[in-house]
């Protein structure tokens, strides 16, 4: 945030006036001209995101494009220290949304509204810029009556200019196409859900949105969720406005009704279009004939509509059974029923099979049916969308591309669950906004689909927001379904303090038939309730039970979480025993990120028992598995922390170009700068790595340990879960030592 007084070039800071999830906007004054102004500055945070400074710039470039009375104009962009800024003009008024919560509109007063609000986006259509979220947080009403359009940070041309990518906090990210962020919940048109190209039309259809909430005082395809709007959207008709026998409101109604068309072509073309009929309105003129048509069709449809309901209900029969066969669920984590996969019964029956061995714990059995799955079926995206998300877990992460993209191939034509279900397969681990996004949208569809659930609350656990995980977990019924996965869900309960209702509800759950899942969560619970050593007994017999059932990540979870076990007792030489075996058995299973952790650990365990050699064999093992730059930050700052010079050969280049790990970088540099026994700078690179965040990654126990290393205020965290990452134990372990009496 930038200080009052502060200088941009020839701008002058005076004060913060808002703030979005792409910029804080400032009043200023131009040295220059001696006007204020408003700049625009994206946050430093999002400096270093390459998608979000191209939005940003995007948005600079869209704007500067046009030139209109009913735009926001923009007079400057720039860069200094750092810092990238727009400068528009300084619009002093309210938002109509702010004038919609004061009430509705009267008939012409929206009227003329609208053709103000239409004349400017005719001015971006007539350049083929198509905005693609309007919405009336994106309308400025000003002090002297002058309506202006404003954010055209998604701003897309025809011609392929400028491209969206990115979000902002009041727009609601849906998956439909690949990367692309296509506006907000009840301005949406059918197109966009679809994944279809935008069009003039595309705005035209949230105009007509705009238009029934002015005068109705609500959107048109109001739901109770956003998932249930998307569905209303693309397949209910548009609600008519109240018109009372007003001729005015009978034409407003027409006009409304034509702009929300399913069909883009049956829309009027632009915002010109739109304009012209709005100013034929105001003027006391009729719609034009085919607006009038349109009207007359629909109405014209209702006797129709009344003899085909005699026909229907000769079907009733056959469409519940039908109806039953399609409902039939296919795997209950993800509540996902026969239709809604595109595809053969045998398809099906093969992603249900696949399902079902991935519950029971067999992936590579589930791996083998999803290939044949998708090498059957030319239509459905799940089969690799499952396969992507089996190979990230693995390790494989160029695999998991591969099959990534040829899961957002398949999702043209998809239903909306498909294309949410399979969007949240595909979305980037450390992309937690959006992951979190369609697993809620998904719940929103299937409230019963309880993997999601999980997923939410692993979300919440990483961004280290342990009420909302703790409520996500006990909506989960854990007494009928028959999954390995329930075992997180108990365990995490107990992680969370909820160590006496996990242990209840796991004597209750199908787990008491499955040894080697009932005893992992029984040494979580013991964990949980700080009993170390027994916890390490039921974590090695759980690994031994898992192998014996062929559970080969579970087998390699036991045998790691036991052996942090052991670390936290001291006893380094056994701990480096069991962790050697969890590496070679998890390296066989194929189980990469599981090899890494155990690596890594081992390292510790070395360092501790004094063994310098063993510990840089153990640090380079563990690079060699080639880590994404999350963990990799993690190694990085583990193996400063023990003073290793391995650490100086590895790259740092896939670290420092990824901007989830930004914080981390800070970190890294303020450990660098402790070992080379600059206490200042290490104190001064520590407050940078708090101010960006350091304290939302997994990295936040290192944080925690340098300050106290360097004579600042720390502290101790809890030991649980084992999210956001596994290394966070040592320092939470070593810290404990340092400041426990």
């Amino acid at each position: 945030m930038l200080s009052p007084g502060t200088s941009l070039g020839p701008y002058r800071i005076i004060e913060l006036v808002a703030v979005g999830g792409m910029g804080e906007v400032y009043r200023a004054e131009d040295a220059r001209l001696h006007r204020d102004v408003a700049i625009k500055v994206l946050p430093s945070h999002l400096a270093a995101d390459r998608s979000a400074l191209d939005r940003f710039r995007r948005e600079a470039r869209a704007v500067a494009a046009l030139s209109h009375p009913n735009i926001l104009a923009i007079f400057d962009v720039g860069s200094e220290g750092g810092v990238h800024y727009a400068v528009t003009e300084l619009l002093e008024g309210e938002t109509l949304r702010a004038r919609l919560a004061r009430g509705r509109l009267e008939p012409r007063e929206a009227l003329e509204l609208m053709l103000e609000i239409a004349q400017g986006v005719a001015a971006a259509h007539a350049r083929e810029i198509v905005h693609r979220d309007l919405k009336p947080e994106n309308i400025m009403i000003t002090r002297d009556g002058r309506v202006k359009v404003l954010d055209f940070g998604l701003a897309r041309s025809a011609s392929g200019i400028f491209t969206a990518r990115g979000e902002t906090a009041p727009t609601e990210m849906l998956p439909t196409e690949p990367g692309v962020v296509l506006g907000t919940v009840g301005y949406l048109a059918p197109e966009q859900v679809e994944a279809r190209s935008p069009t003039p039309a595309t705005d035209i259809f949230a105009l007509g949105c705009i238009l029934f909430e002015a005068i109705a005082g609500k959107v048109p395809f109001e739901r109770a969720s956003s998932a249930h709007a998307m569905v209303a959207l693309l397949h209910d008709d548009a609600p008519r406005l109240q018109n009372e026998g007003d001729p005015l409101l009978r034409d407003i109604d027409a006009l409304i009704q034509r702009c929300l068309e399913k069909d883009p072509e049956e829309r009027p073309r632009n915002g010109g279009e739109l304009a012209n009929e709005l100013r034929a309105l105001l003027g006391g003129e009729r719609l034009s004939k085919k607006f009038r048509a349109t009207a007359r069709a629909k109405s014209a449809l209702l006797p129709r509509v009344i003899a085909g309901i005699v026909g229907v209900i000769l079907l009733v029969a056959i469409f519940i059974g039908v109806q039953r066969m399609r409902g039939r669920q296919i795997d209950h984590g993800y509540d996902l029923r026969a239709s809604d996969i595109r595809g053969d019964g045998e398809t099906k029956r093969l992603i249900e099979l696949a399902l079902h061995a991935d519950a029971e714990g067999n992936r590579a059995k589930a791996t083998q049916l999803l290939q044949e799955a998708h090498r059957r079926s030319k239509h459905t995206a799940f089969p690799a969308a499952f396969l992507s998300s089996f190979s990230d877990a693995a390790g494989q992460f160029t695999k998991g591309r591969e099959w990534g993209a040829i899961a957002e191939k398949r999702l043209e034509g998809a239903g909306t669950y498909e294309s949410l279900l399979a969007r949240y397969l595909l979305v980037a681990s450390h992309d937690h906004a959006q992951e979190l996004a369609l697993a809620k949208s998904a719940i929103e569809l299937r409230p019963d689909a309880w993997r999601l659930r999980l997923a939410a609350a692993h979300i919440h656990f990483e961004q280290r927001e342990r009420e909302p995980a703790l409520r996500e977990l006990r909506q989960i019924d854990v007494s009928k379904p028959d999954d390995r996965r329930l075992v997180l869900v108990l365990a995490d309960r107990a992680s969370l303090g909820d160590t006496d209702g996990a242990e209840r509800d796991l004597r209750a759950s199908r787990l008491v038939n499955r040894p080697a899942l009932f005893h992992y969560t029984e040494a979580r619970i013991a964990w949980s309730r700080g009993d170390i050593a027994r916890a390490s007994e039921l974590f090695n017999r759980a690994a031994d039970e898992a192998s014996a059932e062929a559970l080969a990540p579970l087998e390699a979870e036991s045998r790691m979480h036991s052996s942090i076990a052991l670390v936290r007792l001291g006893r380094w030489e056994e701990a480096q025993r069991r962790l050697a075996t969890c590496a070679t058995r998890a390296r066989q299973a194929g189980l990469l990120p599981r090899v890494f952790e155990s690596s890594a650990i081992a390292a510790y365990a070395a360092h501790r028992a004094g063994d310098p050699a063993e510990r840089d064999r153990k640090l380079v093992a563990a690079m060699s598995v080639a880590p994404p730059p999350e963990p990799a930050a993690s190694l990085r700052l583990l193996a400063m922390r023990m003073r290793s010079d391995v650490w100086r050969k590895w790259s740092v280049t896939e670290i420092e170009r990824d901007p989830a790990v930004a914080p981390s970088v800070v970190l890294m540099r303020a450990r660098e700068a402790w070992l080379a026994g600059d206490l200042e700078t290490a104190k001064q690179e520590l407050r940078r790595a708090r101010a960006d965040d350091i304290d939302a990654t997994g990295d936040r126990e290192e944080a925690e340990l340098l300050a106290n290393e360097l004579g600042l205020p720390s502290q101790v965290l809890p030991a649980d879960p084992p999210y956001p990452n596994v290394l966070r134990y040592l320092a939470i372990f070593e810290l404990a030592e340092r400041i426990s009496p």
